[in-house]
């Protein structure tokens, strides 16, 4: 298993898979169907039966009690809890002045009254009461129990709901996706997820349309229980139909690693960042760092470069250099400059200026390269690259004609064994230069030396001979 489900798992587990089956009975409402003013309470769970259950007689309210009963359905109907009360009230205070059935039709009216009112507790009470006088109908029963089961989730009365719901699915045909959903959320509050599974997975394939809060649940007894397979399909469904939703994303992709399919995964998170779905800096920053591992830098580096420009990514030392190397990988060397320029100086070693250092020598700028080289080394922390930027300073320095110091940064290079041969040819190399030139100069030096000595006797020898010739005329003119 991925690291990233088993973590995911590890945190949330059945807090996860409560909170789901939570979330699912306060989206489908306590009582899934409200008060009719007839005395059979039809339920929308219910709805779907192919025909109803073979039935006893049925009972009939007596004319007092009718008259009372549908005064309640109207005050309940328009809201008037106390009114309604108040009429049930004169059947429940006397009730051996009325028949058992509308007795029974009196609690059960009373109970929707509580249930409007969230008095939960009491309103189960009162169903509880109109079931125990078995003279409603069948299908009137039926309902009722349902509901019943739907107040005790309500209260977290979980063992009775279940309870309640058996009976109700022993005599109930074809329910309807709504009770199988009921009956998943029971069970996996109880932690019995193999049955609410099997409740979930009827339910899924009954309802035309599922809602999201059972496409939630199911997901979450399939990632509770690991079964991933099933849990796929589902979840790709979930980001088809809801595709602003972050999570669903973010849970596809864990799979999807957890199958070693890794490519799907990388495309959820860029789905993701397509619906503008991601607001963390590390989302960004790992989108990035995968469209880098598929060979795709350059979209990687713009991708960088704007969340840092809109303040979404941190401006730390990590994500400047991210952007550098995402610049240098598509072969972008000077949009990398200014990120990693950036990082070096966050780092707390030298190793970013060696980068530097590196990308100004493919460009062949010797002065900066020499200057980001002297970065890193002055930095220090450099550990077993010192050598390497010893040795790119002392050629960068020998390409600006800084001989004797490219000499002193070569001779520090000795100290790295991996570096000491090559830096030891190199201080050959430059020492050979300087000792060509050296002797250049000391040639050049002799030949002046001679040319000026040889002028200076051409220059005597003229004088002498000049002064002869005065000589010789004056000896004529005598």
């Amino acid at each position: 298993m991925s690291s990233q489900v088993m973590s995911s798992r590890t945190r949330t587990g059945s807090r996860m898979l409560r909170c789901m089956a939570l979330a699912c009975l306060v989206g489908a409402g306590v009582l899934a169907a409200p008060f009719a003013p007839e005395d059979n309470f039809f339920s929308a769970a219910y709805a779907q039966k192919k025909e109803k259950p073979k039935a006893k007689r049925t009972e009939t309210l007596s004319k007092p009690a009718y008259e009372i009963i549908i005064k309640a359905q109207e005050a309940l109907q328009a809201e008037l809890d106390s009114v309604a009360l108040a009429e049930v009230n004169k059947i429940l205070s006397n009730c051996s002045k009325y028949k058992p059935y509308d007795c029974a039709v009196a609690h059960q009216t009373r109970g929707y009254v509580y249930a409007n009112q969230d008095n939960y507790r009491a309103s189960a009470q009162e169903f509880e009461a109109a079931l125990s006088s078995g003279t409603l109908a069948d299908y009137t029963a039926l309902d009722l129990r349902y509901n019943l089961a739907q107040l005790y989730l309500g209260m977290e009365q979980y063992t009775k709901a279940i309870q309640s719901l058996e009976i109700w699915f022993r005599q109930a045909e074809n329910p309807g996706a709504e009770a199988l959903f009921l009956a998943a959320q029971a069970y996996a509050l109880v932690d019995r997820l193999s049955e609410a599974l099997t409740y979930a997975e009827r339910g899924m394939a009954k309802a035309l349309e599922p809602r999201e809060n059972w496409y939630r649940l199911t997901l979450a007894i399939y990632l509770e229980l690991e079964k991933f397979n099933p849990a796929l399909p589902l979840l790709e469904k979930m980001v088809t139909n809801w595709p602003t939703k972050k999570e669903y994303f973010s849970q596809l992709g864990a799979l999807y690693q957890e199958k070693d399919r890794h490519k799907d995964s990388f495309a959820m998170l860029a789905l993701a960042y397509n619906n503008n779905l991601l607001n963390k800096s590390d989302e960004f920053v790992r989108l990035a760092q995968l469209y880098r591992f598929y060979d795709y830098p350059y979209k990687a580096a713009k991708i960088l470069e704007k969340e840092i420009g809109a303040g979404r990514i941190k401006k730390n030392k990590k994500n400047w250099e991210e952007l550098g190397m995402a610049w240098l990988q598509a072969r972008e060397h000077k949009k990398a400059l200014r990120p990693l320029t950036n990082a070096a100086a966050l780092a707390k070693d030298g190793d970013i200026y060696l980068l530097l250092c590196q990308t100004y020598f493919q460009d062949e700028e010797y002065a900066k390269a020499a200057r980001d080289c002297q970065n890193a080394v002055n930095k220090g922390g450099l550990k077993t690259n010192g050598g390497t930027a010893y040795q790119l300073l002392g050629i960068a320095l020998d390409n600006q004609d800084k001989k004797e110091e490219a000499v002193k940064a070569f001779e520090r290079c000795l100290d790295w064994e991996s570096t000491e041969r090559d830096c030891r040819r190199w201080v050959r190399h430059v020492n050979s230069k300087i000792e060509y030139e050296r002797k250049e100069i000391e040639r050049q030096a002799a030949v002046q030396a001679d040319a000026e000595a040889r002028a200076k006797k051409q220059e005597e020898d003229i004088n002498r001979v000049l002064q002869q010739s005065g000589d010789f005329g004056e000896t004529i003119d005598q």
